[in-house]
């Protein structure tokens, strides 16, 4: 109810709907139609449902794709975000914690030796281990991953199970 309370005042729905600008309409409608509507929200749902896609610790840049049917379908993920299970949420912190022992380790071991380390991607380990595992899900045989320096210790280790002796003989 504070969110609702919240959200209403930065749209200034406390006032009259008539005083609320057309601008600010449109942009809600076109962001929360039709699938809102088909739901039977009302205008405050909608834009809490919006809100909560588009606002919160995630968010996603959509304005650039110009081809509609890649966009829609690119926002209704978005927009459909399913909570974590318990055991995937275990899963993330155990990929984000074992990549961050990695870094400290190796910035101890090796201070003067080029890392090319994981800060500012260190989400990039447990993302690619739940990629490769849905690849395999699918059928996938093999996969091939290029990249640059960033990171890349950390994925042989973490994500494709290099052993972390070979990792710092070779450096």
């Amino acid at each position: 109810e504070v969110k609702s309370a919240f959200i209403a005042r930065q749209l200034k729905l406390e006032q009259s709907p008539m005083d609320v600008s057309m601008a600010t309409v449109s942009q809600l409608i076109s962001l929360t139609w039709p699938k809102q509507s088909q739901h039977g929200e009302g205008l405050l749902e909608a834009v809490e449902h919006t809100m909560a896609a588009w606002c919160d610790t995630f968010t996603a840049e959509v304005a650039h794709i110009e081809e509609a049917d890649k966009k829609l379908w690119l926002v209704q993920q978005i927009e459909m975000r399913r909570g974590l299970s318990e055991s995937m949420r275990r899963d993330l912190l155990r990929g984000l914690l074992c990549s961050e022992t990695l870094e400290g380790f190796l910035a101890k071991k090796f201070p003067a030796s080029k890392r090319f380390g994981m800060e500012g991607c260190e989400a990039l380990v447990p993302g690619l281990e739940i990629a490769v595992a849905r690849l395999g899900i699918h059928g996938t045989r093999s996969v091939k991953i290029g990249m640059a320096h960033r990171g890349r210790l950390n994925v042989l280790h973490n994500v494709l199970g290099k052993p972390l002796g070979m990792i710092c003989a070779e450096m």
